[in-house]
């Protein structure tokens, strides 16, 4: 079936704005209310104004209803959602997928074949201090969209490397509070012994569950089944670390300065693939880190310096690796803990990652090194202070 013309929008008045009993000429397609039997032999007839309006439109981009305002026969409100409903859902609870064979993890061509981004690599010296996993199957965990190893003592991650997509076709949770309640769990391929309980942290109050991998960069997914359990899986106990909870919030939380970066990098996109992201991250493990003592986990240190580096896509078709590193000079006592605790004694800074390997196990390839923006800085220097992102060096003009 084929047909000419144009489907035009009109503007229809509501056949309930003709009040009944008027001496008003009603259109030939309407009948007066009072000509229409109320009671007969057959039954009763009821006359219900209806108002069907059909709207064809872009659901990437809803257009708002208009208000209308009826007067004796009012239909029931339209209530249009403020987002784009159609691809957007709640969760209410985690959802961890119970198969781990079908764990990708981290995948180093995320940004495309032409621009790898390896994974880190631990320095021979630090390979002793790797946690392994159960029968032997090596020290790399691999989640979905992300991949962690761990410390063997520390009990916390070495480092996470993750990808993260920032496109809209795959993000469709409607915000944070879309994202289910926590609830953390151990991760059976390795053993207990490696992992920081949960007692730990639910004893210490002024600790937070730390994210090492955000839930905000790894909530995304082709298909709803694959953001759900991309959303669970940062609720490993191998992807946390003990965070102040004010360091937790002010620094790494959705609006802090940490959790901004990816975002701020991500903005000076030039084209679409800079809606992807490669990102690594990890505490620095020092003599200085904060020793407790817990009934059930023992001797715990918690550290006070994270890095993190991010790896963009270059639009001359390369790449462009970022540097940061969060710090604080601080000194706390331990009974009580953290009383004192302020986020003001914390410094941001950008860092080259020749500088970040200095203080980690943690080795990161040549070709990331050699596209590390800090190479290009002004005046040489390897760090950079950061009082907001805006600050970033984004590498030469």
């Amino acid at each position: 079936m084929s047909f000419n013309g144009e489907i035009k929008p009109a503007a229809i008045p509501l056949e309930s704005e003709i009040q009944p009993g008027s001496d008003a000429a009603l259109p030939p397609s309407l009948t007066r209310i009072a000509d229409i039997p109320r009671v007969t032999e057959q039954g009763f007839v009821a006359l219900l104004p209806l108002n069907v309006a059909l709207r064809v439109e872009n659901l990437d981009r809803p257009a708002r209803l208009p208000d209308c305002v009826c007067t004796k026969f009012a239909s029931p409100a339209v209530v249009v959602p403020a987002r784009n409903a159609a691809n957007e859902f709640l969760l209410e609870k985690l959802e961890f997928d119970a198969d781990y064979s079908d764990r990708a993890g981290y995948n180093e061509n995320f940004l495309g074949r032409s621009r790898p981004a390896p994974m880190p690599e631990i320095a021979p010296a630090g390979r002793n201090q790797v946690a392994p996993k159960k029968r032997g199957t090596g020290p790399v965990l691999h989640y979905h969209h992300f991949s962690v190893v761990m410390h063997k003592t520390r009990r916390m991650p070495i480092f996470a490397a993750w990808n993260t997509d920032y496109s809209k076709g795959v993000r469709k949770l409607a915000g944070r509070e879309s994202f289910g309640k926590d609830r953390w769990i151990i991760d059976e391929r390795m053993d207990e012994k490696y992992q920081l309980p949960k007692g730990f942290y639910d004893r210490w109050k002024k600790l937070d569950y730390g994210h090492l991998v955000r839930r905000d960069d790894n909530a995304w997914g082709a298909s709803r089944k694959e953001l759900i359990f991309a959303n669970s899986d940062t609720f490993h106990l191998t992807n946390c670390t003990p965070q102040h909870e004010t360091f937790n919030r002010d620094k790494w939380g959705y609006h802090g300065v940490w959790g901004r970066l990816e975002n701020h990098i991500a903005s000076q996109a030039r084209d679409q693939d800079f809606a992807r992201l490669s990102i690594f991250s990890g505490p620095f493990f020092s003599g200085k880190d904060w020793r407790l003592e817990d009934e059930e986990a023992g001797k715990v240190f918690v550290p006070i310096s994270f890095w993190k580096v991010v790896v963009a896509p270059d639009p001359a078709g390369g790449i462009q690796v970022f540097g940061f590193v969060t710090s604080q000079e601080q000194d706390l006592e331990d009974n009580p803990p953290f009383t004192e605790f302020s986020a003001d004694g914390f410094e941001d800074e950008q860092r080259s990652l020749a500088e970040i390997e200095k203080h980690s196990i943690v080795r990161f390839s040549k070709d990331l090194k050699a596209a590390d923006v800090m190479l290009s800085n002004p005046g040489g220097e390897s760090s950079k202070r950061l009082v907001d992102v805006e600050e970033i060096w984004m590498g030469r003009k």
